[in-house]
């Protein structure tokens, strides 16, 4: 998965993956609806985020 630029509506991003995935996209405006009203599951779901980025953190080659 490949995000070009901000202007098209995306984050620019990239995705590389060592078994299969499947991607799911999400526009943004529907993303910020869905925050608005399920502000629970939306801390819940950052926070998952934040302990995943944290992990990748602490792995070989990792930031310090």
């Amino acid at each position: 998965m490949h995000c070009p630029a901000v202007s098209n509506g995306c984050m620019p991003c990239a995705v590389e993956a060592l078994t299969d995935l499947t991607a799911c996209p999400i526009p943004r405006q529907s993303l910020m609806r869905f925050c608005q009203t399920a502000p629970e599951l939306t801390l819940r779901m950052w926070s998952l985020l934040a302990a995943e980025t944290v992990s990748d953190w602490r792995l070989p080659g990792g930031q310090d």
